[in-house]
């Protein structure tokens, strides 16, 4: 009976659009961010630096709240990781971006699960600070 509880929750999670990305244009300048499995990400331009991604997601987060509890990160890839309150407790926010072969990916995920409508909102905040 176990497995098959397990079974169903797995296929509910799967079903409940994790499978296929839910693509959205971001930013100023259009930018295609995909939502998939609780994490949002997007290709940005090869100009947009690491260290850019980290400074503006840091900014954009206090902006919104959010109180930064870690920065990591080096030219190659790094991470904001950040905490604010909501009415349930603590939702974490973790922007991290790293340097690929066409240019840096940036990834934003929120709170245990995922939001994608608040980690497009802060993607669109770091997107903006950087004129992207």
């Amino acid at each position: 009976a176990a497995a098959t509880g397990a079974s169903v929750l797995l296929v509910m999670v799967l079903s409940a659009g994790g499978c296929s990305p839910s693509l959205k244009s971001q930013g100023r300048t259009g930018i295609t961010a995909a939502y998939r499995f609780g994490e949002l990400r997007a290709d940005l331009p090869d100009r947009v630096r690491v260290e850019a991604v980290l400074a503006a997601a840091e900014s954009a987060l206090i902006s919104r709240g959010y109180s930064i509890r870690e920065r990591a990160g080096t030219a190659d890839e790094g991470r904001v990781v950040a905490e604010g309150p909501t009415q349930r407790g603590v939702s974490a926010v973790r922007v991290s971006a790293y340097v690929t072969g066409v240019g840096t990916r940036v990834a934003v995920f929120v709170g245990p699960l995922g939001d994608e409508d608040a980690s497009r909102a802060i993607l669109d905040a770091v997107l903006a600070r950087m004129g992207v």
